[in-house]
């Protein structure tokens, strides 16, 4: 592929559970050959394999989010559906030269747990171009927790050209609704009846 790795700690991956060093401080054979599967994976777009700032490009089919930027171009296809854990794309170490989303790229569901919903796509670097003719949607809030936003842009970030084509979605999601609670309409409905009747002060 051409592209090397450099493992500056500035640039490391704090979300890779992987280690290429046993216990003690010696490398052994085995951790050295899952560093070398690391960098195949990385090739095949493997969530979370690919070396920090590699350059490396990524095509998505589908997958557990997040998908760490590499500095390259993300590929998500027509087919590829990626479920943010919480978060779909996460652009924080490396930047994105270009995010393609042809498929769905969602941010995690907060579920019962009282969190708020994860980020389609969450981005403190540069992405350069981001395209999208799919669906990028943040996921909702649990237990009337805020739902997360499809697209943020950090401060300091930047995001060079945005082209959400047709039949493309880029979108936030609501607050779960607590048990017991109306749904919105519902709730408007009574909330209009009851100033309907209110009694004239």
């Amino acid at each position: 592929m051409g592209a090397k790795s450099r493992s500056r700690s500035s640039h490391r991956d704090p979300y890779s559970s992987s280690s290429l060093t046993a216990a003690g401080g010696r490398g052994s054979r085995g951790a050295l050959l899952a560093g070398a599967s690391l960098i195949a994976l990385a090739a095949l777009g493997a969530p979370g394999a690919a070396s920090a700032c590699s350059g490396l490009p990524q095509t998505i089919s589908t997958v557990s989010g997040p998908i760490f930027s590499t500095g390259g171009s993300i590929t998500v296809l027509g087919s590829g559906i990626v479920n943010g854990a919480p978060t779909g794309v996460l652009a924080s170490l490396c930047s994105v030269s270009t995010l393609t989303n042809s498929g769905s790229i969602f941010g995690g569901v907060g579920a019962s747990t009282g969190r708020p919903g994860g980020v389609g796509v969450s981005n403190s670097q540069t992405i350069t171009t981001l395209s999208n003719s799919g669906t990028i949607s943040g996921g909702s809030g649990g237990s009337s927790a805020p739902g997360g936003v499809g697209v943020s842009n950090a401060s300091g970030a930047k995001i060079g050209s945005l082209f959400n084509k047709a039949g493309g979605t880029i979108k936030g999601a609501r607050a779960a609704r607590a048990a017991g609670a109306p749904q919105w309409p519902q709730a408007a409905r009574a909330a209009q009846a009851a100033w309907a009747c209110r009694t004239p002060a």
